[in-house]
């Protein structure tokens, strides 16, 4: 999602936009994308972002997956479509939760 974000900071610099379907999971993280699209970040650099839903943790699969450019998902849903034999590049990142006493 930083990636995704990272991309937004400039204007752009044609008229031509290009779009973006995003899948997401139902969750708190993927609220900077959905903050990106209400301060118009996307739309500075020529993007028409859209996002689809999905529950579980899971990569859309089907013609869902089809429809999409970038999905976010856990890492299981990463593996086991790995192991079905689908084309996939994934950016990752590792968090901790800092735990105060």
């Amino acid at each position: 999602m930083l990636a995704v974000l990272a991309s937004c900071g400039k204007q752009a610099d044609t008229v031509k936009s290009e779009s973006l379907r995003i899948g997401l999971l139902a969750d708190p993280l993927a609220s900077l994308l959905y903050l990106a699209q209400e301060k118009g970040m996307f739309q500075r650099r020529a993007l028409e972002v859209s996002f689809q839903d999905h529950e579980g943790g899971f990569t859309p699969s089907g013609s869902c997956a089809r429809r999409l450019e970038v999905a976010a998902c856990t890492e299981y849903a990463l593996a086991m479509q790995s192991f079905a034999g689908n084309d996939l590049r994934a950016i990752g990142t590792v968090a901790t939760p800092t735990i105060r006493s």
